[in-house]
């Protein structure tokens, strides 16, 4: 079954499928993607790789060693990354992106914050790469939040509920075509 987002606004988003028009409404909206109108399902849970940075508390890793094998381990710890978010985060999102290759190059600076079990990874191909670094603590986790994935697009926030929307002939408009 295909869902259709016709509405995306601040507070709430609205769903048009074959049997029913859907409003959802999200309180504590931290962060959201849109990626596409038509989707194949839509879910709310608590338990997702996007949720991680909220849950989690962070750490922060800086090099003190520098490696002649910039590129393969950047490459390790990016797939590393990739594959404990599932894709659903770039590991660009919690690397010092724009220096990365010359911070492992030159051996110091600061390389990734991120969620505590993500830095874990990273500090495991560094350890593996016997790289010296230095792991400390950052933020506290926020606590609890849930994820709204529709396909490709998705909303963190602290809670959601749904409701059938004022009627709307523009909506009706479009279950009709």
């Amino acid at each position: 079954m295909s869902a259709l987002i016709t509405c995306r606004q601040t507070t709430f988003w609205d769903f048009i499928d074959a049997q029913r028009v859907s409003r959802v409404h999200f309180k504590g909206k931290k962060e959201f993607h849109a990626a596409e109108d038509e989707v194949s399902s839509i879910e709310v849970v608590s338990e997702h790789p996007l949720l991680i940075d909220y849950i989690e508390s962070h750490t922060s890793i800086y090099l003190a060693g520098a490696s002649p094998d910039a590129s393969a381990i950047l490459g390790d710890i990016q797939d590393a990354l990739n594959a404990a978010t599932s894709g659903w985060r770039d590991a660009g999102s919690y690397l010092n992106n724009s220096a990365s290759r010359a911070l492992l190059t030159s051996g110091y600076g600061k390389l990734f914050e991120g969620p505590g079990s993500l830095g874990k990874l990273v500090s495991a191909v560094l350890s593996k790469a016997q790289l010296d670094h230095t792991v400390l603590p950052g933020r506290a986790a926020r606590g609890p939040m849930k994820v709204l994935v529709a396909g490709g697009n998705w909303i963190v926030a602290e809670d959601f509920r749904s409701e059938e929307p004022p009627s709307n002939k523009s909506l009706e408009r479009t279950r009709d075509r």
